[in-house]
């Protein structure tokens, strides 16, 4: 993930998916990965954690097109800890398989 201010956020984590029916499906994921702050908001640390919570629904090629939130914080490990949200309204995965 990157902005127009030079930050950046790269992380992994886990993925917990509830298929709701043969087209939709909901998600709740933890990751944690490095941030660089650049010219962006100071997040107190160069380590955060992001919890999201996506729905999605699969086209015809199997292709997803969905909505998520999310929320990043140091969890109190850095100087500060202000978090910041992010919704993103259009979100693209295309499986690997």
């Amino acid at each position: 993930m990157a902005t127009g201010e030079h930050s950046g956020y790269a992380y992994a984590g886990l993925l917990a998916p509830w298929a709701l029916d043969d087209r939709w499906t909901a998600g709740l994921s933890l990751a944690a990965g490095a941030y660089r702050r650049g010219d962006g908001k100071d997040l107190g640390s160069g380590l955060e954690f992001r919890s999201q919570a996506e729905v999605s629904y699969r086209l015809d090629n199997g292709h997803r097109l969905g909505v998520s939130a999310a929320h990043l914080s140091n969890a109190g490990v850095g100087h500060r800890n202000p978090g910041t949200n992010i919704l993103m309204l259009a979100t693209y995965a295309v499986p690997l398989d």
